[in-house]
């Protein structure tokens, strides 16, 4: 007996693991089927259009809702069936017959004044639910966070998930962010959040102060608070109100004006660098080549073309006198930088090496020596630094 129990145990056991995908099945099936009609609107027709499409990605982040196939729109649908834009129920139920799905989301929007108001319905083939929204009319964008949020808010008010209230409390905060939506204001160090149920992110901000997140998990039909301090970016480094790294050691002088000189003398050389390249670019262009070998041997270039003198096939002497100047400035230049650059690197790297590397303190004590002959004095102030 305990062998034959063994042996169904086992072969239970082996179906259960060969049949992954008629539990999925299942699983899958305990969703149910809505789908959303193209919201109707005589004066908000991109509000409405993306409120809708809102409204489909807030059905794809629920928990127990699949999106139907197939793209539908109210004022189509009630035009094609006979019906008013506003239905009564029974073209309800030819809607309904019509995208297949015994639940769905239909509604309106209209404008007032600078916002953009109506209601939404959800048809069951029963009672039905609705709810009305509200919002800026700025919100046009069906990829706008907090236009998902509203709708996420509202398909929870539909199907009986009523949404969960998030009361943050922080003393410095000015505003709060929701998943990258725009930001909502404090109010006496108060701010109140109507949310869909799930994990959100929150950002608080401030002048003065660095961001604060945090990641919340806001509870369907609750009300839940939270209580974030903010923390000032004002400097405390080095005291006073000063930002720096203190290294407990003297500033080295001479490392510092050695360094300077060698990022100068860098600075210098990379100029000497830039104006060989403008000097060897001008050498190497093509009209000026072709000018240069219209001139008879012996002759410059240059001074040739500030007489004015000009040669068949070759570019204008203006042009070409123009380009002498502009080639004489940089090689001018290329020399003085270069001169210059390997100076005072020269002098900052040998400052910056030979500095001690833990310096005495500077000493600014003035030291006055005085001498006194028959033929007269002498008065001597020497300052050591």
């Amino acid at each position: 007996m305990r062998v034959l129990v063994r042996v169904l145990a086992f072969l239970a056991f082996t179906v259960a693991i060969l049949s992954p995908h008629s539990v999925l099945a299942q699983s899958k099936a305990e969703k149910q089927t809505v789908q959303v009609l193209t919201l109707y609107s005589d004066t908000a027709y991109e509000q409405a259009e993306a409120l809708s499409i809102a409204l489909k990605r807030a059905v794809d982040r629920s928990a127990g809702w699949t999106l139907g196939k197939g793209d539908f729109s109210l004022e189509v649908l009630t035009a094609a069936l006979g019906c008013k834009v506003t239905p009564d129920e029974a073209c309800l139920r030819k809607i309904s017959d019509r995208v297949k799905s015994t639940h769905y989301v239909w509604g309106s929007l209209e404008k007032q004044g600078k916002e953009v108001v109506g209601t939404l319905h959800l048809y069951d083939g029963a009672e039905g639910k609705e709810t009305q929204v509200k919002y800026s009319e700025n919100l046009s964008d069906a990829s706008d966070e907090t236009l998902l949020q509203i709708a996420e808010v509202a398909f929870a008010e539909l199907v009986g998930t009523a949404p969960g209230k998030l009361i943050i409390i922080s003393k410095d905060a000015k505003t709060v962010s929701v998943d990258g939506a725009a930001p909502s204001s404090f109010v006496n160090g108060r701010a109140e959040l109507t949310l869909p149920g799930g994990e959100h992110t929150v950002v608080l901000r401030a002048a003065g102060f660095g961001d604060e997140t945090r990641d919340v998990t806001v509870v369907q039909g609750e009300s839940s608070e939270l209580e974030i301090a903010m923390h000032s970016t004002a400097a405390v480094a080095g005291g006073g109100g000063e930002v720096g790294l203190d290294t407990g050691k003297p500033m080295n002088t001479k490392k510092v004006i050695g360094l300077a000189g060698m990022g100068v003398g860098a600075a210098l050389v990379v100029g000497a660098i830039y104006s060989a390249i403008k000097v060897n670019s001008i050498n190497n262009d093509d009209g000026f080549d072709r000018y240069r070998n219209s001139v008879s041997e012996g002759e410059d270039v240059c001074d040739t073309a500030d007489s004015g003198k000009t040669f068949t096939g070759a570019p204008d002497p203006s042009e070409i006198s123009d380009q002498c100047s502009t080639a004489s400035t940089f090689q001018t230049l290329q020399f003085v930088f270069a001169g210059a650059g390997a100076v005072i690197g020269g002098v900052g790297a040998y400052l910056f090496f030979t500095a001690d590397d833990e310096p005495k303190a500077a000493s600014y004590r003035p030291r006055v020596d005085t001498a006194v002959g028959p033929r007269g004095g002498r008065l001597r102030l020497t300052l050591s630094f």
